[in-house]
Parts: structure tokens; C-alpha cells; sequence
């Protein structure tokens, strides 16, 4: 029999912003090729995207003669690879062209190249009233697995006549395209106890979508699964050996934090969670084993204005908290939880001591 659990979701962290985002330049220092030098000015919140750990994204360029409105490829979904402190180099070498304007626009989806038939990108779209062109990200399925990040130059339009000196840089704000999710189990039961979280899992979640990205207001993220067949699924997340297994904080309690999962933004509020939780004692004796279900519905601060409720929102990290007690996992009906009934006496009186000289 499943047992419902109540759910304390919290906003843990937001991703990517005006104030805390990463940004690549995408710079030039010989006579024409186009080459990338990229830093990353700030990282994110949650610490995924940092210099230290991106080591390659894919870059598409389209271009068009300055008195023309047609734009065409210049380059498509290249891969640039990190050589090392503030040097990236591309698979392929690509030149500026005179007399031509230039739109640039990238992702990273973890460590894998998307295919072509995918991602893709439009330069001359005004689609969703861009001013930059869009980048599409076609029935994109994730297992949650990897962090998609998506970006365009941060000028419209790049142009370079050729003549001595540095080629523009090429600036590019890269924004999380997923929320990221994850959950906190709890206990006051002792370390004595080994409480393991197991089979914990989203089912008929929305696991493929398409997404796009233009980076007017700030970045403008959208996605859709409408018309698209098969796209729900499940994301499962890692297995807790043992809740107990570090030290308690100050009110008793201790806890573990499984893997996060990058999951395509979405309404959640019908959306349930699964996962069995297994107490075993000193001796590795079950004494205790319970499957849980729970709605995963969100509600955000009154300072949280950029959210709405029961949904996730592209760029937020989301944190799911669950107290585990024995009384609920026991499968023995009659077994109770150890409590203390504790009385101190009073003080008492003892026979007043020996007069002290002071000297």
C-alpha cells in the first residue's frame, strides 16, 4: 500500500539572471578568421555552468550583405572546444567577410552535440517578436541528465571591414533553457538507524518539447509540446543509501540531498513523485519498508514575482523536502516509536556547610 507524504517545495536557487549569468566573448585577435576566446564573467547560482567545468558548446553564424534583408549560413552547430585558461578554439576555422553582417548564436547541452535535425537557427525570425532571430530546439528530449544552456551575440548585427586591428568580439549571455529539481529527505530517527530512499521517480512527466530561445527581454524561453506524440515519460533520480549517514544539524535532524535533475519547464501541480523508503537497524535488519507517493505542487514567495504556482519555471532550481518518521515506514501496525517521559526533582536542601574565613 502507498502511503501519501506532504511536500515542502522550495524555489532553492535561481539559475541565471541580469545580475548573475555567464557570458562568453567571442573574440578575434588575428587578421580575419573568426576565433573564440571565452571566460565565463560570473557563474551561476547553483554553480553549474562555471569556467572551471564548461569545457565545449556549438556555435551556428548566419550573414548578409549590409544592403540586404536575406540571411544565410555561415557556419552551423560547430563545435568550440576549451584548450585551456581563456582559449577555445573551433574544429574548424571560419573569416569574417567584408561587407557583411553577422548573428551568432550558441548552446551547450552537457557534454553532447545536438543534431541538426534538432536545434537550429534562424537569424532573420521575428517570431515571438524577436529582434535577434530564434533559436529552435526541435522535439527536444531529455532525460534530465544534462544542463541545456542557449545564447545569441549580444549586439543584433557584427561587422567587420578587415582593416588592421582586432575583429569585434563577439559577447554572448548564455541562459538555462530547464528548471533543475531536486529532493531533501529528513529524519530525527538515530544514526543507529539506516534509512534508505530508493525508486524515486516522476512518471507522465513532459520529457520532450520544443523549446526557443531569443535573448530580447532578457532572454525569452519558451516551450511546447503540442501536437507532439509520446512526450511524457519519467525522470528517475538517484538512490539515498542512508539519510543518517552525516551529522545531525542543530534541531536534530538529519538529511541527504539526491542528484539533481535538469527537467523541462512545465506545469506541476498534478505531477506526483514515487519512491520507497527502507529503515534497517544496527544489525541490517529491516524493520521497517513503505512506498510513498506525493503531489508536487509549488507555491512561490510574495517576493518571487517572476513565478507562477504549481509550475516550473526555466532557470529556477527547485527543492522538494520530505520528513521521513518510523511510524509511517514500520510494517509492523503495533510498533511504536521509543519515547521519553522525563521528570527532574526538585532541588534539595543539604546541611549548610562550614562558615568561610575569607583572608
Amino acid at each position: 500500500m502507498k502511503k501519501s507524504l506532504f511536500l515542502l517545495g522550495v524555489t532553492a536557487a535561481v539559475l541565471s539572471g541580469c545580475s548573475n549569468q555567464e557570458v562568453m566573448d567571442v573574440a578575434d585577435y588575428a587578421n580575419q578568421p573568426i576565433k573564440f576566446s571565452t571566460f565565463v564573467d560570473k557563474t551561476t547560482r547553483s554553480g553549474d555552468v562555471a569556467q572551471a567545468t564548461f569545457q565545449k558548446f556549438w556555435v551556428f553564424a548566419q550573414n548578409k550583405a549590409v544592403s540586404s534583408a536575406e540571411w544565410a549560413d555561415a557556419f552551423t552547430n560547430v563545435q568550440v572546444n576549451k584548450i585551456g585558461d581563456n582559449n577555445w578554439q573551433p574544429i574548424n576555422t571560419y573569416y569574417w567577410e567584408q561587407n557583411k553582417e553577422f548573428r551568432f548564436a550558441g548552446y551547450a547541452n552537457g557534454e553532447s552535440q545536438l543534431d541538426n535535425t534538432v536545434v537550429s537557427y534562424d537569424a532573420g525570425s521575428t517570431n515571438d517578436n524577436s529582434t535577434s532571430g530564434l533559436l529552435t530546439f526541435k522535439e527536444y528530449s531529455t532525460d534530465g541528465k544534462n544542463d541545456l544552456v542557449a545564447a545569441m551575440g549580444n549586439e543584433n548585427n557584427y561587422t567587420w571591414d578587415g582593416s588592421t586591428g582586432d575583429a569585434p568580439a563577439v559577447g554572448m549571455t548564455f541562459r538555462h533553457m530547464l528548471s533543475k529539481l531536486t529532493f531533501t529527505f529528513k529524519t530525527k530517527m538515530a544514526n543507529t538507524y539506516t534509512v534508505a530512499v530508493s525508486s524515486l521517480r516522476i512518471e507522465k512527466a513532459t520529457t520532450k518539447s520544443t523549446g526557443t530561445y531569443h535573448k530580447d527581454n532578457n532572454g525569452t524561453i519558451k516551450w511546447n509540446s503540442d501536437g507532439l506524440l509520446n512526450y511524457t515519460g519519467t525522470y528517475t533520480f538517484e538512490n539515498i543509501p542512508n539519510v543518517t549517514a552525516d551529522a545531525a544539524n542543530e534541531q536534530g535532524y538529519f538529511s541527504q540531498m539526491c542528484a539533481p535533475l535538469y527537467v523541462i519547464p512545465q506545469s506541476c501541480g498534478t505531477l506526483k513523485v514515487n519512491f520507497t523508503a527502507t529503515v534497517k537497524n544496527d544489525a541490517q535488519e529491516t524493520v521497517g519498508q513503505q512506498d510513498f507517493v506525493a503531489t508536487l505542487s509549488y507555491s512561490p514567495s510574495e517576493t518571487e514575482t517572476n513565478l507562477q504556482k504549481d509550475t516550473w519555471t526555466a532557470g529556477y532550481y527547485y527543492n522538494y523536502t520530505a520528513e521521513l518518521k518510523l511510524e509511517d515506514i514500520n510494517t509492523d501496525p503495533n510498533a511504536k516509536p521509543i519515547k521519553f517521559d522525563v521528570t527532574v526533582d526538585d532541588w534539595k536542601l543539604t546541611t549548610p556547610g562550614d562558615d568561610l574565613t575569607l583572608k
